[in-house]
């Protein structure tokens, strides 16, 4: 669903009545509830990104799809093959035995995985988030393995402004917490023509519906999130 799909179906819940409120009113009230999903949920997502190195100590940049607005976690495609593993082994009585090959190739492995990580030459991340929502964040990769084309990229998910909203979880997040906080600017709306005494329902919209927002955003708290969000102290 789009914002024009959401406002359609706000009214439409509200029918036969109709909202005191302008449709660009309404259209801020659905955007100002996305924002606030984007800023308290924790919603995962996973993409593939093709990323080639140089070498063990090349550095590689990939610009992330906007909707992206925090990650968490990188995976490569492929992992460097233990040269090890390339020599076979025997079972023999039920003991597996290897040669003194294999014993003295595994000996080298690890203690070079050890050298790799004391000069640093070991699979490393950084994001920097773009202070622009419309424009992806950059992911910096530090020696990525050689026989690596691609990388998995798991962060969280941020609805774009004018996106189609496709995924039933947060379509209906969206809806229930869009119509709640419409009804709670519509009953601020009806209660202030009480002023001219026009009798209204006005308060008691504005209260049942602050009760409902307060009740979305605390179930988006506990159940929206998969990751400690950073929280400003």
């Amino acid at each position: 669903m789009t914002n024009t799909d959401i406002l359609n179906w706000i009214k439409t819940d509200y029918a036969p009545l109709q909202y005191a409120q302008p449709d660009a009113t309404l259209i801020q009230n659905i955007n100002q509830v996305i924002y606030y999903w984007n800023t308290h949920s924790g919603h995962r997502v996973l993409e593939m990104y093709n990323a080639t190195s140089a070498g063990p100590y090349s550095q590689t940049c990939i610009t992330l799809n906007p909707e992206i607005k925090t990650v968490t976690e990188v995976l490569p495609s492929s992992q460097v093959y233990q040269v090890a593993l390339a020599d076979p082994t025997w079972t023999l009585l039920g003991i597996q035995v290897m040669n003194y090959m294999s014993a003295d190739l595994i000996a080298i492995n690890e203690g070079y995985k050890n050298y790799q990580v004391y000069l640093g030459n070991d699979f490393r991340w950084t994001f920097e988030p773009s202070q622009d929502p419309s424009i992806g964040g950059q992911l910096f990769i530090q020696s990525l393995p050689a026989p690596a084309t691609a990388c998995a990229v798991v962060g969280t998910f941020r609805i774009l402004p004018g996106t189609n909203i496709t995924s039933e979880h947060i379509l209906d997040a969206i809806l229930r917490g869009s119509i709640a906080y419409c009804k709670i600017k519509e009953g601020n709306v009806l209660r202030k023509a009480m002023s001219i005494n026009v009798k209204t329902d006005g308060q008691e919209m504005l209260n049942e519906n602050t009760e409902v927002w307060e009740a979305w955003k605390k179930e988006l708290f506990q159940n929206s999130r998969w990751v400690a969000l950073a929280q400003r102290i």
